[in-house]
């Protein structure tokens, strides 16, 4: 497993409210992605997080993401 966190500083005044969104996606060789995330904000300062998961059986030995 794999944890990335990679800070951003925007400039611009944010966008108040809530704001979610999701992603699925398959494919050949037993492909799969998948994400979601969240967001919000206020007049001064706006907060997000992403998570997202990744998997294939490739298309030759040992070329997936997670060696089986």
């Amino acid at each position: 497993m794999v944890a990335n966190v990679l800070p951003t500083i925007i400039t611009r005044a944010p966008q108040p409210g809530l704001g979610i969104s999701a992603r699925l996606g398959a494919g050949s060789y037993s492909t799969v992605d998948t994400g979601a995330g969240a967001a919000g904000g206020g007049d001064k300062f706006s907060l997000g997080a992403d998570a997202a998961y990744s998997d294939t059986d490739g298309y030759r030995d040992n070329s997936g993401l997670e060696k089986k």
